[in-house]
């Protein structure tokens, strides 16, 4: 396959206000680019940002058009494949976190 992987890399704005070193939830901002097909769109989205003894996570999820990333249905499943898709970006525990 050409195309075997998708990619998000972003920024997290909003972490400074976050203190690493007490247990919560809180939703934060992320921007960056997302990666499929080999086309590349700029995607803003909220984040769930948790710290629990002392291990950070993270977890967003939002929606894009296949069609935006040039991705076609194939034609023998027709409508089995929505035109949108949901994606989910994961960290999970990861103990180290540097501010910006």
């Amino acid at each position: 396959d050409e195309f075997p992987k998708a990619k998000f890399k972003g920024i997290a704005s909003g972490l400074k206000d976050i203190d690493l070193t007490k247990d919560g939830e809180h939703t934060i901002t992320v921007k960056g680019d997302l990666t499929m097909h080999g086309v590349v769109k700029e995607i803003t989205s909220s984040m769930i940002f948790s710290v629990k003894s002392g291990v950070i996570s993270a977890v967003s999820e939002f929606k894009v058009l296949l069609a935006d990333y040039n991705i076609k249905r194939p034609a023998v499943v027709g409508n089995k494949i929505a035109e949108e898709i949901k994606i989910k970006v994961q960290i999970s525990e990861y103990s180290k976190l540097e501010k910006k």
